[in-house]
């Protein structure tokens, strides 16, 4: 038997060159489909500068090219079920002018599912904005008393009895703004009069409190004639309605960036993507497409419901998003509870890729409409944004985190809404923009005039790092769209240029417009740093930067002088000025540098907090204790990285009260760990894992046991600290330690009602032979464990990436993981933090840059920026303003 060999893929797709720099291609999905329902279609040039009568009325599919659907935590499994589906191996045969073309599978479902012609009806009966409240076309066009309008949008499919967020039809907006000759069409297309809105009122009872005896004729003579034909068995209704209403609907053209840009043509997909501001604003509208439905879509939008709908009570409550483990406060606020489950089912519409794309930075952001479907199913951006944004404000406010828990520990632990909240302030900024009349040019012949926008390059950086991009030049390109809206001069993507060209570029362009070296700030996470990239430049790639923040001001005092001027923004040294401090004398290291490796103890703190007695760094008798908790959450409050100004800047004492417990939590559960290693058991999984250690002679809390040397440290920090330390004492350790129950509720997670989970005492284990052993992890989960949240929240936030350190013997601060015993520490005029620089060769900026520098500019590597406790608001400005000198970044 000759094995069947599979079939060759079809030959690539000739592309006709386009027409001029302002024609893009459109695609119509064609009546007739193959014999095997292949879906076929048409692909013609388009100019976007045509006169207006020539203009074609397209929408923009926003899709993730591979696997659509919710990752990490719970879908996990799901995810990777279906990945394979979605792999390039696997694309879909479609007719493009009748040659066959392979496309993702996403794209297939997307072109399929959400058809032209469905599209267009939801457009048609979909508020265009936020500040409508809910008022389609139809309800504005009725208003306004535009009578042909009204026909048109019936026709086009419009929804005659739609009501808006406040229950008001398209005749409650007629009968009460007095536009008789609307009324007239309605009632001839069957629209109901008899709708009361949220005040009980119906569109007769607007029109008589309003006067418009006209409108009030009509309304009267038409319940006449209904009560007439109630009478009459077989009399036809006077009103007739279309069932479907589509003869005056345009042609609809898609354009997908898949297909209509020649993706092999390095040239065109350059100049296209430069273009992209202007094609998604010249759209109709923009269909958004997250996915296929699943297991948890219908679960997930009824959550979003109730949300949406008690939103007030929500945001005043004191529920914990994504948690269902406080039932009570749920009645408090008189909210129908969400279970944990369905918060599950609302995160997994949050966690979709589409999510996390760069390019729905602008696909989403410019388009006056926006549609989003999972499945046939639609998703009211704006009601997923209010939600979103709440519950940030929620977290915020309460010093809570639940929401990273749905990211994969591989990945940055992102809020699971903040991408989809950002996407909804974005918009309103861009609609704010619009109605006061800039930046709404998209005609390419038409020059561009600088106006003030918010669409800056460092609140695009800076606001949109947690979005991904597949091709890593695509982090910047995608916000080219947004900041061509009133640039006067527009940006070009380039994908002829490297990574490293198009990043420093971005990194010169930053440093410019800020006016200050903030942006070396953004350079953290060294670990996963692409290679290649100059040390000063950020990996914009990457997913966070957790960067220093900017309520800090090491340089205040300090002139700050522009970087040295080069003639290639793509020359990877940086002139600076800058003095030294000192010198790094101590790294802590870290247990492990996963996200649950913050939840484990170390020792090195307190070794490291006591080697600063006496050495004058913070006077003759500081708190080091305070010195330490303050300095693992760079003494910022847990709201302070999400809204400083509404939640205060600075941490307050009660983050202090949370840390000695959290310490204690952790503490404790080193103790855990070294039973379980007597046991034979690992201390590396992040799940509840209660076992019961009997009859095992080990206690390591005992004088000459395993954790001796930390309760000897405590004891030593007590004692110099007295009435001001903020570590709890070795009797309270031991106390808590030998305290079955408390051991108990510590390794338990809350249930509902905010209490311990029920547990089960294993057979022949008793309260006198045994001990409950954690997983070697501070359970945040506890009951203990939810008192520590908001200084937790902080301490998380900064501690990623970082590490403690000592400078010169003297002083305590948080540096990169990358950071090492030598590395020097600097104050760099312009940048808020100190930063960590490392020597390399002598010499000056190389001549064949052109850049100038005079050969006597040392060179360094920035490591990153780091936080010093007590250096951070100027302390140190006059011990260095004499000492600043010419340096260079490489």
């Amino acid at each position: 038997m000759v094995a069947q060999e599979s079939p060759a893929p079809p030959p690539r797709f000739q592309y006709d060159p386009l027409p001029g720099p302002s024609h893009i291609r459109l695609l119509e999905k064609l009546d007739a489909e193959g014999d095997d329902g292949t879906l076929r279609f048409s692909l013609s040039p388009y100019d976007l500068s045509s006169a207006d009568h020539q203009r074609k009325a397209y929408h923009c599919l926003s899709y993730t090219w591979g696997n659509p659907f919710a990752h990490g935590g719970p879908f996990r499994e799901h995810f990777a079920a279906v990945d394979a589906q979605y792999s390039p191996a696997n694309r879909v045969l479609v007719l493009i002018n009748e040659q066959p073309v392979l496309i993702q599978k996403n794209l297939h479902d997307a072109l399929s599912t959400v058809t032209p012609e469905r599209s267009y009806v939801d457009y048609v009966n979909n508020p265009p904005g936020d500040a409508t409240g809910g008022q389609t076309y139809l309800h504005i066009a009725a208003g306004r008393g535009r009578a042909a309008n009204v026909e048109t949008w019936l026709r086009q499919g419009a929804d005659i009895d739609r009501v808006d967020d406040h229950g008001h039809n398209a005749m409650h907006f007629a009968a009460g703004n007095g536009k008789a000759e609307c009324v007239r069409v309605l009632l001839r297309h069957g629209c109901r009069t008899d709708i009361r809105d949220a005040n009980g009122q119906t569109p007769l009872d607007l029109a008589r409190s309003a006067g418009h005896q006209e409108v009030v004729a009509l309304l009267e003579e038409d319940e006449e004639e209904e009560d007439d034909d109630e009478g009459e068995e077989a009399s036809p209704s006077s009103r007739t309605q279309d069932p479907s209403p589509t003869s005056d609907r345009p042609r609809t053209f898609i354009w997908a960036d898949a297909i209509c840009i020649n993706q092999n043509d390095t040239e065109e997909k350059s100049t296209q993507v430069t273009m992209m501001d202007r094609i998604y604003s010249a759209a109709t509208y923009v269909v958004a497409w997250l996915g296929p439905v699943d297991k948890y879509t219908d679960t997930g939008i009824q959550t979003l419901k109730t949300l949406r709908t008690n939103l007030d009570q929500f945001k005043e409550s004191q529920i914990q998003p994504f948690s269902g483990l406080d039932k009570s406060k749920y009645a408090d606020a008189r909210i129908p509870y969400i279970s944990p489950d369905e918060w599950t089912a609302l995160a997994s519409i949050h966690q979709r890729q589409w999510f996390r794309r760069a390019w729905i930075v602008q696909e989403a952001i410019l388009p006056s409409s926006l549609l989003m479907y999972i499945g046939t199913t639609t998703v009211t951006w704006y009601h997923l944004g209010h939600v979103s944004d709440a519950i940030q404000h929620q977290e915020a406010k309460l010093g809570t985190t639940s929401s990273t828990g749905f990211t994969p520990a591989t990945d940055v632990a992102v809020p699971v809404v903040l991408n989809m909240a950002l996407i909804s302030e974005w918009r309103q900024l861009k609609s704010s923009m619009d109605k006061s009349g800039e930046s709404k040019n998209t005609d390419p012949s038409v020059p561009r005039t600088c106006t003030q926008s918010p669409f800056e390059r460092r609140h695009l950086v800076d606001e949109f790092w947690t979005f991904l991009a597949s091709d890593p030049r695509d982090k910047i390109f995608a916000t080219y769209g947004l900041l061509n809206l009133s640039s006067p001069e527009r940006r070009q993507a380039d994908y002829g240029l490297p990574v490293e060209a198009v990043y420093t570029m971005a990194a010169r362009e930053l440093i410019a417009s800020e006016n200050n070296l903030r942006t070396l700030s953004r350079c953290v996470a060294p670990l996963q740093r692409r290679s290649g990239l100059p040390s000063w430049v950020p990996d914009f790639s990457l997913q966070g930067t957790n960067s220093i923040s900017s309520n800090f001001s090491a340089d205040k005092g300090l002139e700050y002088n522009p970087p040295r001027s080069v003639a290639d923004p793509a020359c990877p040294i940086l002139g600076v000025r800058g003095a030294l401090i000192g010198k790094i004398s101590q790294v802590g290291g870290r247990p492990g540098t996963g996200v649950w490796e913050k939840l484990r103890f170390d020792p090195t703190w307190l070794s490291m907090l006591l080697s600063l007695r006496g050495q004058g760094g913070y006077g003759e008798n500081p708190s080091l204790s305070s010195i330490l908790w303050t300095t693992l959450c760079m003494n910022l409050s847990s709201g302070s990285m999400f809204n400083p100004k509404l939640y205060g800047d600075t941490a307050p004492d009660i983050h202090g009260f949370g840390f000695k417990y959290f310490f204690l939590l952790m503490l404790l559960a080193a103790g855990d760990s070294k039973i379980r290693e007597r046991l034979g058991l690992e201390a590396s999984t992040t799940e509840p894992d209660l076992v019961f250690s009997h009859q095992l002679d080990y206690d390591p809390m005992v004088a000459g046991g395993d954790m001796e040397p930390v309760l000897a440290d405590l004891d030593a920090l007590h004692e110099h600290d007295g009435d001001q330390c903020w570590l709890p004492s070795r009797q309270e350790v031991l106390r808590f330690w030998n305290n079955y129950t408390y051991s108990l509720i510590r390794n338990t997670p809350v249930d509902e009602d905010g209490g311990p989970s029920d547990f089960y005492l294993p057979e022949g284990v008793t309260q006198d032979n045994s001990r409950p052993v954690g997983n070697g992890f501070a359970n945040m989960h506890s009951r203990i464990g939810i008192k520590c949240l908001p200084f937790i929240t902080a301490y998380s936030a900064v501690y990623g990436g970082r590490q403690l350190v000592t400078v010169n013997d003297m002083y305590l601060g948080m540096a990169p993981l990358t950071a090492r015993s030598g590395d020097e520490v600097w104050v760099l005029p312009g940048s808020n933090a100190p930063a960590v620089l490392r020597p390399t060769q002598a010499g000056g900026l190389d001549e064949e840059r052109d850049t100038p520098g005079g050969g006597d500019g040392k060179r360094y590597q920035l490591v990153g920026s780091c936080y010093i406790s007590g250096m951070m608001h100027g302390e140190i400005t006059d011990f260095v303003k004499a000492r600043l000198e010419n340096i260079e970044l490489v």
